[in-house]
């Protein structure tokens, strides 16, 4: 918890006082979207190879159903996913 804190008030300060200290605002925001969307790409090609070879442990899909670690949020996704479902088709206007 302290740590976050002390992360939130470095934050505010460079805020504050970090903008006079550099010339293109324009340059500056371009390079945190770059670096932003590189990350997002590696941390997410990350996820995905550890989720691949996570399911390369099982023989087949439903070995890894019924002996997986989440087996029992199995059924509870699905019916997430469905409600989900449900409430987008539930939002779309109407042509009247």
């Amino acid at each position: 918890m302290l740590y976050s804190v002390a992360v939130f008030g470095l934050a505010v300060t460079v805020k504050a006082f970090g903008e006079t200290l550099y010339n293109d605002t324009h340059l500056f925001h371009h390079f945190w979207e770059i670096t932003e969307f590189l990350l997002n790409t590696l941390l997410f090609t990350l996820a995905g190879c550890v989720w691949t070879f996570e399911l390369a442990k099982f023989s087949s899909w439903n070995d890894w159903v019924s002996k997986s670690p989440c087996s029992q949020l199995f059924p509870i996704d699905r019916l997430q996913m469905s409600f989900n479902i449900v409430l987008h088709f539930c939002s779309i206007p109407r042509a009247t």
